[in-house]
């Protein structure tokens, strides 16, 4: 029969107390102990294949050790590589604490999404909550007040930001200012933002950029799109159609400012059925960073605002955890960057 392998075992065998043993494998955060001593004890796992019974410890600490990130539209939000990225760094930031994320879905046919996410928060199927803030309206806000467990909420591109929850907030204030010092003064007013109108977040923070580098709001033209289609799948083919029926106001201006990459490779496929060529008869600037995340023939080619997907779903994961433990915090703000490509040069 297979011996059942203790932390007291690992611990004598590593030379120090059970309570060390458990602090490295439960990855506390801000752990004072040595890496010598935390690669000894893991190698002492690896070796007898042990690992921390996660049902044990719910029954001795009255945890799940799960992370619930509460979606509506799932199937939407899946499909986009730039959400998975996101997920991607809560995952792993939460398999490094023995946590793991459990994806709850709040509009199953029946009742309404807000009534579903009531019962998600109320529920003990999570020791933490993540929502995005278009997950939450006035409607659940006693559900909010009342909850016993905690709640963080992600916000990439959203406005309204609930009060009285921690979260994690992408800004791209600086990441615009960055591009806007590049550009020549005789391009103003030959400038064109575009994009879908869910995307209010990005334009605030464009024009906020611009207020604080004394640009006025005439140098730059909006023009935002609704398409037939809401889905990640459909953006390229909707900024297409968008571009051709537009098509003789893109070709007035030197820069076309997209609030997503598909958006600008879509006009930018319309571009190059004209003849022309982004990136020399016209600048363009997209925003996701998504040719890194997708595997797009040929070289990157997109400048871009990289809103650092994995970063923001790690700080999520890092203030669950925390809040778990009982840590409060207000809301941490992740800055983004900007990759310059062949579609913005300036000679």
């Amino acid at each position: 029969m297979k011996k059942n392998i203790t932390l007291s075992e690992i611990a004598k065998r590593a030379g120090v107390n059970a309570s060390t043993v458990s602090r490295v494998l439960h990855a506390k955060k801000g752990s004072t102990i040595s890496s010598a001593v935390r690669e000894k004890i893991i190698k002492i796992c690896n070796e007898l294949n042990y690992r921390p019974n996660t049902a044990a410890r719910s029954i001795v600490t009255g945890r799940t050790y799960r992370v619930g990130f509460i979606l509506g539209r799932i199937q939407n939000d899946l499909s986009s590589p730039v959400f998975g990225t996101i997920i991607k760094g809560l995952c792993g930031r939460l398999q490094e604490r023995n946590y793991t994320l459990s994806i709850l879905w709040a509009e199953k046919p029946g009742s309404s999404r807000n009534d579903q996410v009531s019962e998600f928060l109320m529920s003990e199927a999570a020791d933490c909550y993540v929502l995005t803030p278009a997950m939450i309206d006035t409607s659940i806000e006693t559900t909010i007040k009342a909850r016993n467990k905690p709640i963080i909420y992600l916000a990439e591109n959203i406005e309204n930001i609930p009060t009285g929850i921690s979260g994690v907030q992408l800004s791209t204030v600086k990441a615009c200012e960055e591009l806007l010092e590049k550009i020549p003064e005789c391009w103003k007013g030959k400038i064109l933002y575009t994009g879908i109108p869910s995307s209010g977040k990005k334009l605030k923070d464009l024009q906020k950029a611009m207020g604080n580098l004394g640009w006025d709001e005439s140098a730059i033209q909006v023009e935002l799109y609704t398409p037939s289609q809401l889905n990640f799948a459909f953006d390229r083919w909707a900024a297409s159609e968008f571009a051709r029926e537009n098509i003789d106001l893109l070709l007035k201006q030197k820069l076309i400012w997209c609030a997503s990459d598909l958006t600008a490779l879509g006009i930018a496929d319309v571009l190059q059925e004209k003849g022309i060529k982004p990136g020399k008869d016209i600048a363009l600037i997209g925003y996701d960073n998504i040719e890194q995340l997708v595997p797009f023939n040929g070289t990157p080619f997109l400048t871009t605002i990289n809103p650092c997907q994995e970063e923001l779903g790690i700080m999520t994961a890092d203030m669950a955890l925390e809040a778990i433990e009982g840590i409060s915090d207000t809301t941490r703000f992740l800055e983004a960057n900007v990759i310059f490509r062949d579609s913005f040069r300036i000679s």
